[in-house]
């Protein structure tokens, strides 16, 4: 076993690359701050967060795109006049449903896991990555995965 050090990287590594680390992965981390942000808010209290400060990236007179439009239009603990863009690393609150790199069979089991039975009309919007299911998207072919199109009524 090597237990010399060959060369220390931690000076590459930011304080949200840190948080992901210690979160064990990047969903872990998102989880946790959002269940933090949601306790606080049913307690009423101000958010004390353990995780690294938020990162304002913004360039002025740029446009933005559809996902920055969504994170300003909900961006938590950032001040009203602040627009962020691409590498911006805030809290937001978001209500959208995903599944990203799952076919329609294995989203439809991850749904009936979390006890899902339909996808709430009232949230901001919902997705099935089309990487493995790319056919599912025309009418004729939604037809071979009825339980999961039945999700997304």
């Amino acid at each position: 076993m090597v237990t010399k050090e060959l060369v220390d990287i931690s000076n590459s590594f930011t304080q949200q690359d840190i948080d992901f680390i210690r979160c064990w992965r990047f969903i872990c981390c998102c989880f946790w701050k959002k269940l933090q942000n949601q306790a606080c808010e049913i307690l009423g209290v101000e958010v004390v967060s353990p995780y690294a400060k938020t990162k304002i990236i913004s360039h002025p007179n740029q446009g933005l795109t559809a996902v920055e439009k969504i994170f300003n239009k909900n961006a938590v603990g950032v001040p009203d006049d602040t627009i962020l863009h691409a590498g911006s690393d805030a809290r937001v609150k978001v209500n959208i449903v995903g599944s990203q790199d799952t076919t329609g069979p294995m989203t439809v089991q991850e749904l009936e896991a979390m006890a899902a039975t339909t996808i709430s009309p009232s949230i901001d919007g919902a997705y099935q990555s089309g990487c493995h299911t790319a056919s599912v998207w025309d009418i004729k072919s939604s037809t071979k995965y009825p339980k999961l199109m039945k999700f997304y009524e």
